[in-house]
């Protein structure tokens, strides 16, 4: 059967009209995903700029309880003549530092392989091997940035846990020799609950925390903890923000199908 003039003349401005609203619903439906992702990206990151506050909050609580501490003249002079019957009172001025969002305060004495350990179930001293302190002498190290909490699994504790942590020598008062070092934790967990759940996740991904060299200091997955950051893949949407003091990074990965799975379906 063949078409006439003005049939295909209609048929022609039908592929025209059809060409010209494919193309339009196209560039409709890419402005569309880039205005979703950048409100989702405005909206995760007014989020994790609180997550961000509260974290750098708790790590400057224990920045300067660790200062306090290290610097208290009574607590010096306990540690500088240390003896196993001033235990009782060493562990009475550590208590009097365990407090808000602190989980644990130590004393560690590397002449005595010694950890005298205030935590929120226990006071005690528990002898220390070589192995089991070598995360504290760690933490003794000098830092490119002192401000910034150390990540480390302590190796103290009954259940090994993840902890952010600053470290403090305590000097000799007579000639100034580091004769302790004080130890102030705050545990991982605290930290999620506090920073992580019902902040910093608009409802459409995965939070975490990041420590200036890349490892997962705190998440949802417990496997994670510790571990090196994995590049994501092209479908998922990053959106970060480094806490000022601590420097280190608070992260959403979202899937970019699930925040835009509505305008694609329409």
């Amino acid at each position: 059967m063949k078409l006439g003039f003005r049939q295909k003349s209609i048929l022609s401005m039908i592929f025209v009209s059809m060409i010209v609203s494919i193309a339009l619903s196209a560039v409709l439906y890419n402005n569309s995903v880039a205005v979703i992702e950048e409100n989702y990206t405005d909206s995760a990151t007014n989020s994790l700029t609180v997550c961000a506050g509260m974290f750098d909050d708790m790590m400057r609580e224990a920045y300067y309880t660790a200062i306090n501490a290290a610097t208290d003249t009574e607590l010096q002079q306990l540690v500088q003549d240390y003896d196993s019957s001033t235990d009782p009172q060493i562990l009475e001025r550590l208590a009097s530092y365990r407090n808000g969002s602190i989980d644990s305060v130590y004393c560690f004495l590397p002449s005595q392989s010694l950890a005298l350990k205030v935590t929120q179930s226990e006071q005690l001293a528990q002898p220390c091997s070589e192995e089991d302190v070598l995360w504290m002498y760690r933490l003794t190290d000098v830092q490119d940035d002192p401000l910034s909490p150390q990540y480390v699994t302590d190796e103290t504790s009954v259940v090994k846990k993840q902890i952010f942590t600053y470290a403090k020598p305590v000097h000799n008062t007579t000639d100034g020799q580091t004769v302790g070092y004080i130890i102030v934790n705050v545990d991982e967990r605290d930290v999620y609950f506090s920073c992580l759940q019902g902040h910093g996740n608009p409802g459409r991904g995965s939070s975490y925390i990041i420590t200036p060299d890349g490892r997962v200091a705190s998440g949802t997955n417990l496997k994670l903890l510790g571990t090196q950051r994995k590049e994501p893949q092209d479908n998922m949407l990053v959106t970060s923000v480094t806490a000022p003091l601590s420097q280190y990074e608070m992260t959403i990965v979202a899937d970019r199908s699930v925040i835009t799975g509505d305008i694609t379906r329409t």
